[in-house]
């Protein structure tokens, strides 16, 4: 069985940090305020917040019990009323005929037709894999952040009392590994194959 799963390994050495991202740029989840709550999800957020003309976001989770996640679909409505092309791959297990069956139980706000009814372009993951359980998202051609977190509940915060997920993510700003991202993005809502050249991204399978 063959998963749709990306492998993101940074050497920490000279090189790695002059071409790819500096210290400040790795991001360990939870976030968590001096009130006790956990922002652990918000430099998602923020991100999405500082496109300008384009989001490529590749997700495998973007609802929760068959309901948009809220944070991330207020910041991709803000993202498109600015004039921003949002264009997201799901994991197609997520599309079709479980919009449909959703949209039946709770209304038309349901699943990812909330995310299209806003103006966001959603496709759905490659039928080449078995899942994609890609998590990264490339603003403007210029900057991407890619991690280990869904974009579904674990971007809501949490109080001291509960248990919150241990996540990672990082900022990558070299043009050939963002211009990588680029093209597997838009090759997967194609189909089309892709084999990556890049030494600090591995793709798989």
């Amino acid at each position: 069985m063959f998963l749709r799963i990306v492998t993101f390994i940074f050497f920490i050495t000279a090189q790695c940090v002059a071409n790819t991202s500096s210290v400040e740029d790795l991001i360990l989840l939870p976030e968590v305020r001096k009130d006790g709550i956990d922002v652990e999800r918000d430099p998602f957020l923020l991100f999405i917040d500082q496109a300008e003309r384009e989001i490529l976001m590749a997700s495998y989770k973007l609802q929760e019990k068959k309901l948009p996640q809220k944070d991330m679909l207020n910041a991709l409505e803000r993202a498109v009323k600015r004039g921003v092309e949002v264009h997201v791959i799901a994991e197609n297990r997520l599309t079709n005929m479980e919009i449909v069956e959703d949209a039946k139980e709770v209304g038309k706000s349901a699943s990812l037709n909330a995310y299209k009814d806003r103006g966001v372009k959603v496709y759905s993951s490659s039928e080449k894999f078995n899942q994609s359980h890609t998590k990264y998202i490339v603003i403007d051609g210029k900057e991407a952040m890619l991690g280990t977190t869904n974009f579904d509940k674990e971007l809501e915060g949490h109080t001291s009392n509960e248990r919150p997920s241990r996540d990672f993510a990082v900022k990558i700003r070299n043009p050939e590994i963002i211009s990588e991202l680029t093209q597997a993005f838009w090759n997967d809502i194609k189909g089309i194959d892709f084999v990556g050249k890049q030494e600090y991204l591995l793709w798989g399978p």
